[in-house]
């Protein structure tokens, strides 16, 4: 059972926190490319328009599921991450994000800001690794429980 409105005081800081609910979403992977490809129609603008639509209640719904005190959705940033400095072919083989789903992310990451969630990409990083990074800097400061939704592998270590 989780506990709300706990206090917790980080080592030696002699500061009271109130303990929170941390949600990460891996924005593309686990929701909008699962989602995009998961209609049966050709690529167009309307597939990619339908599928923003429901990703964005998806993430709606993962909100009002979860209720976090804080939220976060990770997407990558585009282009080389440190994963291709080790091995060149990482993700050579991957298909390339539809032109029209590509062409509304702006305005997708836009429009979830709206609910209260927070987006973030860092060059040279994939989402997974900025979810990685953000949960275990949150638990490490002892500032509550963390929900991950993803469905991609690399994040398993986590839990």
């Amino acid at each position: 059972m989780r506990e709300y409105g706990r206090c917790g005081r980080p080592p030696g800081s002699g500061i009271i926190l109130l303990m929170g609910t941390l949600l990460a979403i891996d924005g593309l992977i686990n929701i909008v490319r699962r989602v995009y490809e998961a209609i049966p129609e050709h690529d167009s603008p309307e597939k990619a328009e339908a599928a923003l639509r429901n990703s964005y209640a998806s993430f709606r719904r993962l909100l009002d599921t979860h209720a976090p005190t804080h939220a976060v959705a990770a997407f990558d940033f585009g282009g080389p991450t440190w994963r291709n400095l080790l091995y060149p072919a990482y993700r050579g083989k991957r298909a390339h994000m539809p032109h029209d789903l590509h062409e509304q992310l702006p305005d997708f990451r836009e429009k979830v800001q709206h609910l209260q969630l927070a987006t973030i990409s860092v060059p040279g990083a994939e989402a997974v690794d900025v979810i990685g990074t953000v949960v275990m800097r949150w638990l490490a400061e002892g500032r509550g429980d963390a929900i991950v939704s993803s469905t991609d592998k690399h994040l398993l270590p986590l839990l």
